[in-house]
């Protein structure tokens, strides 16, 4: 599976604007992505640093697998963030590193 991430850059080896990375599937909610510095670590569907939450971007999928995991997940997240910004709920982001879950 493959995803583009758009949004600001940040850390030296975390995410950049436009880059393509592998997803290797999806762990306790988050995805294992192959980051800049070319190990896998868990992000958020919602991607950022866990130290500035002003920082945000998204992933496009670029290549989903048979099952279409990756377009349902966005989708449910989708629906679950619509339906908590119309119940007044503040958005909430995890964005967990490997080493901190």
């Amino acid at each position: 599976m493959k995803l583009r991430y758009l949004g600001p850059s940040f850390g030296v080896d975390s995410l950049t604007d436009g880059k393509f990375y592998e997803c290797l599937g999806l762990d306790a909610g988050l995805l294992r992505i192959v980051d800049d510095s070319d190990e896998d670590y868990l992000y958020s569907v919602v991607p950022g640093p866990m130290w500035d939450e002003s920082i945000r971007g998204r992933w496009e999928v670029v290549e989903d697998d048979e099952n279409g995991t990756l377009t349902k997940l966005f989708e449910e997240v989708r629906i679950s963030l619509e339906n908590e910004a119309r119940a007044g709920i503040k958005p909430r982001v995890v964005n967990v590193l490997e080493d901190d879950y």
